[in-house]
């Protein structure tokens, strides 16, 4: 939405007014390529449940496939979310989070995700089916932000197992960055998930893709969900030698 892709906007107002849309879907693209490929977004739209197919066929080795949004709750929720991407407010808002992602302040952090949450998210986005899916998808919109000076990997192998986002810096100078999510069952929970998303990232070793691009620290987040509520810890992991402070 904040390239201004006309084709894009037209389709999100046809969706809106309860049309149809009709387009390629190829779940082996990248979230990388949403920016250059249209494809791309409408397959992460499916992937992530905000989108339904309502038909499809195989065509030039793809699916072909109408798409309409899958019902009310969903509806409200892309009225929402175009509200707050169209929003210049909310833009110092994105800078602020993802400033505290990259220089491991998990206060400020913490405290501006839990307030887009409150925001935007509703409960019905937090079903138990597709809640996972729901954050994952999330999350990945505000970090697309970072598209100019990171390169942003999803559900990518690394170490020992799969991790759930990476944010590799272009310019080695800046840090790189893991997320690991986990859907809690209770509020009582949020802490003790959001630790154990975190140590799942030092035991499976998801560190390991970025050793090659040279960089000299990482932050991981484990993130912890409960329908509106967030829990986040962090660590640090030094790739160098280098003297580098404890967070």
């Amino acid at each position: 939405l904040k390239t201004n892709n006309k084709d894009i906007i037209k389709n999100i107002e046809s969706l809106i007014r309860g049309n149809c849309i009709e387009k390629y879907i190829d779940e082996t693209l990248v979230y990388a390529d949403i920016e250059n490929n249209d494809d791309a977004l409408y397959s992460l739209l499916v992937s992530s449940g905000y989108l339904k197919i309502i038909n499809k066929k195989y065509e030039d080795n793809r699916w072909l496939c109408n798409l309409q949004i899958p019902n009310k709750e969903i509806f409200n929720c892309y009225k929402q979310q175009i509200s707050f991407n169209l929003s210049q407010s909310n833009d110092l808002k994105l800078k602020k989070i993802l400033s505290a992602m990259l220089t491991g302040n998990i206060d400020l952090f913490s405290e501006i995700f839990q307030n887009l949450l409150i925001e935007i998210v509703s409960y019905f986005d937090t079903n138990k089916k597709t809640q996972e899916q729901f954050y994952h998808g999330f999350i990945l919109g505000l970090i697309v932000y970072l598209r100019d000076s990171y390169i942003i990997e999803s559900n990518k192998e690394s170490g020992y197992g799969r991790f759930d986002i990476a944010c590799i810096p272009k310019y080695k100078n800046n840090p790189g960055v893991i997320l690991e999510f986990k859907s809690s069952k209770s509020k009582n929970k949020l802490n003790s998930d959001a630790n154990n998303a975190l140590k799942q990232i030092k035991n499976k070793k998801y560190s390991t893709l970025l050793k090659k691009y040279d960089l000299d620290i990482v932050w991981n987040y484990g993130i912890a969900f409960y329908k509106q509520y967030v829990a986040i810890k962090s660590s640090i992991t030094k790739l160098t030698q280098k003297n580098i402070p404890e967070s």
